[in-house]
C-alpha cells in the first residue's frame, strides 16, 4: 500500500501474558501482532484448510452450506462501503473457488449463529476481557445479535477505509492467507474527512479533490500472515486488503479500557443528531425523537448505553461480593476476574457513569438519570470500600 506520513513498525510479540498486553496496549490503546501461538490450538485451523494451507472448500461447504451469508462485491462501492447481498455459504463458496475475478467478499458472518464458535475456536486469554459479547450473549439475549464474525475470501478481496462499530477494539486472526494492513492512529479524521462527514474510501488512492491532506495521515502498514491476530485499539481506522486465499476469525469488543471511548463516540453521534434536528429542537418528544434517531445511525442510543454499562457493572459486583460471576464471566482469563482487576474496572465504571449523568442529552430522558445514580452509588460503594483485610 503506497502512501506518506509512515507512523512506524507495528508491535510484534510471540507470546504475552495478559498483564503485559494490559500495560503495553490495552491501556495505551496502542496495535499489536500477537504471534501464532495463540491460535494454535483452534480447531478451525486444523479442520477448514487442507494440508498446504488453503482453504479446505469441500470440508466448509460440508459444515456450513446452509447458512446464508452476507457478501460483498469488492468491485462495487457503496457509499463507504461496498455493495452487499446475501446468498447460501455453498453458492458463495462455488463462486470463490472460481478465483479472485468474482471478487466476492464473505465478510460480517455472524458464524456463531451456525454453532460454529464454540467448536472452532477461543480467543486468546489477552483478549478474552470481551464486554460487549458477554452482554449480547446473556445480558439481551432477546437481541439476537453477536459482535463475532468470520471473513473468506480470495486474493484483493478486501474492506474499504473505516473505524470500527461504536469505537470498539477489534482483533482479526488469520486461519490461512495473509492481509495486507494499513492503520492510521487516531487524532487525524480532518486529513481523510470532509465537512458533509464522508470520508476517503480507499486510503491507497484517495480521491485528492475531495481529500488533498489524506496521504499525510500517519499510518502503519504491515502484513498479518497465518495464524496471528492483529489487536485494532479504539478509533484506529484502517483498510485491509487480502493476500492469496484467506480466512479470518473477528471480534468487535469492548471493556474497561476503551468505555471512554464508547461514551465520546455516543456523544459525538448525538451532537451531530441534535445539529442535522436543530430546527425541530422546541417540538414536543424532542428528546425521544433525538434518541430515535441517534440509533437509526448509530446502532444505539442513551439508554441502550446505559443498559449495556449496568449489566456489566452488576456482574463485577457480583463477583467482587464474593459471589460468581458464572457463565457470562467465565470466558475472560483469571486476570480479569481477579480483585484488583475488578476494582480498577468499576473505577472506570464510576468514570464513565460521573460523565454521562452530567450529560444533557441524558438527564431529558425520562427514568434514565435515576437509573443512572441507583448504579453509580451501588458502584461507589464498592470502589470506596477498603479490601477486606
Amino acid at each position: 500500500m503506497a502512501g506518506g506520513g509512515l507512523a512506524g513498525q507495528i508491535a510484534r510479540r510471540d507470546d504475552i501474558s495478559v498483564e503485559d498486553f494490559v500495560r503495553d496496549f490495552l491501556e495505551p490503546n496502542v496495535p499489536v501482532v500477537l504471534g501464532p501461538r495463540f491460535t494454535d490450538g483452534w480447531t478451525a485451523r486444523r479442520l477448514w484448510v487442507t494440508a498446504d494451507g488453503r482453504p479446505d472448500y469441500a470440508r466448509l461447504a460440508a459444515l456450513y452450506g446452509d447458512a446464508q451469508v452476507p457478501v460483498a462485491e469488492c468491485g462495487t462501492a457503496f457509499f463507504s462501503d461496498q455493495q452487499r447481498t446475501t446468498m447460501p455459504f455453498s453458492a458463495f463458496v462455488e463462486a470463490w473457488q472460481r478465483g479472485p475475478r468474482a471478487g466476492l467478499y464473505c465478510k460480517d458472518w455472524h458464524f456463531a449463529r451456525h454453532g460454529a464458535a464454540p467448536q472452532a475456536y477461543a480467543p486468546a486469554p489477552p483478549l478474552s476481557n470481551d464486554w460487549l459479547n458477554v452482554f449480547y450473549d446473556h445480558g439481551a439475549p432477546e437481541l439476537d445479535d453477536d459482535y463475532r464474525f468470520c471473513y473468506m475470501g480470495g486474493d484483493g478481496t478486501w474492506t474499504p477505509f473505516h473505524e470500527d462499530v461504536f469505537r470498539s477494539y477489534s482483533w482479526s486472526a488469520n486461519i490461512c492467507g495473509a492481509k495486507q494492513w494499513l492503520l492510521v492512529a487516531p487524532g487525524q479524521s480532518e486529513l481523510f474527512t470532509d465537512q458533509t462527514g464522508s470520508w476517503v474510501y480507499d486510503m491507497t488512492a484517495p480521491d485528492e479533490a475531495r481529500f488533498p491532506r489524506a496521504r499525510q495521515a500517519r499510518r502503519i502498514e504491515f502484513v498479518q500472515h497465518a495464524g496471528e491476530t492483529v489487536f485494532v485499539p479504539s478509533g484506529w481506522w484502517h483498510q485491509v486488503r487480502n493476500i492469496g486465499d484467506t480466512i479470518s476469525i473477528n471480534h468487535n469488543w469492548a471493556n474497561e479500557f476503551n468505555l471512554h471511548f464508547l461514551y465520546a463516540r455516543l456523544k459525538d453521534d448525538m451532537a451531530a443528531v441534535r445539529h442535522a434536528l436543530r430546527d425541530a429542537v422546541d417540538m414536543d418528544g424532542f428528546a425521544e425523537h433525538a434518541q430515535l434517531v441517534l440509533r437509526a445511525d448509530s446502532g444505539t442510543d442513551y439508554r441502550a448505553f446505559f443498559r449495556f454499562v449496568d449489566y456489566m457493572a452488576r456482574l463485577y459486583l457480583r463477583e467482587l461480593g464474593g459471589g460468581s460471576g458464572g457463565v457470562e464471566l467465565r470466558g475472560l482469563a483469571p486476570h480479569f476476574r481477579a480483585e484488583p482487576s475488578l476494582r480498577r474496572a468499576l473505577r472506570l465504571v464510576a468514570a464513565v457513569l460521573d460523565r454521562l449523568a452530567a450529560d444533557p442529552a441524558a438527564r431529558e430522558l425520562e427514568q434514565l438519570p435515576a437509573d443512572i445514580a441507583r448504579t453509580r452509588a451501588l458502584v461507589a460503594g464498592a470502589v470506596d470500600d477498603p479490601p477486606p483485610a
